[in-house]
């Protein structure tokens, strides 16, 4: 199965008023920060800051810890402590949500199939084939006692070929990735998994 990551041409922009008020839910945060958070709480300001990565482009690699952070939640009762570094990555957001009238441009970008498949294995590991190039990966004896499963191993070798796309050059581009995964291509593209980091 495949799936290609795409965004469409247009202008975006984002509202002062819708600014001010995304500005005012993190200071929240951070000024006088609870002793412990709701799912729920965190989900909010992590759907909006999320919603607002297609005008901040560089700003997405700042919500990972809001992300990790999320999937510790088992349910919308338990409630947490907010941890150090999402205090840290909510300052950054406090900074950027401070520049006036942030837009950005859009365009379509160039559909291209490079041939890319990902798969994983929990009998053998991780494969990445990419035309006529190709690597494998052994898994190692008990790499899933921490909790970890096939779609954390699936995760992992897709960010490998993110990893080697953009260190082999490929930018500003639309790429097919062939993968049997649909659930980890999701949390892939959504930052949320429900698998222990590493």
């Amino acid at each position: 199965m495949g799936f290609c990551w795409d965004i469409p041409s247009k202008s975006v922009s984002l509202s002062s008023d819708k600014c001010l008020r995304l500005l005012s839910k993190v200071l929240s945060l951070l000024i006088t920060p609870p002793p412990h958070v709701s799912k729920r709480t965190v989900a909010s300001i992590h759907g909006s800051l999320k919603h607002i990565t297609v005008i901040h482009l560089h700003s997405r690699s700042h919500l990972a810890p809001l992300s990790s952070f999320l999937s510790k939640f088992p349910n919308d009762y338990i409630l947490h402590n907010l941890p150090i570094p999402c205090l840290c990555q909510l300052s950054w957001w406090a900074s950027t949500l401070a520049i006036p009238n942030p837009s950005c441009s859009l365009v379509e970008l160039p559909k291209l199939d490079l041939d890319l498949w990902v798969d994983a294995s929990t009998s053998w590991g991780l494969g990445l084939c990419i035309g006529d190039k190709w690597a494998s990966w052994q898994l190692l004896k008990g790499w899933s006692r921490t909790g970890q499963d096939i779609g954390w191993a699936a995760t992992i070798v897709l960010e490998v070929a993110v990893l080697w796309l953009t260190q082999s050059g490929w930018h500003n581009c639309c790429l097919k990735f062939h993968c049997d995964n649909m659930s980890v291509i999701a949390s892939f593209w959504k930052g949320q998994s429900r698998n222990p980091k590493s």
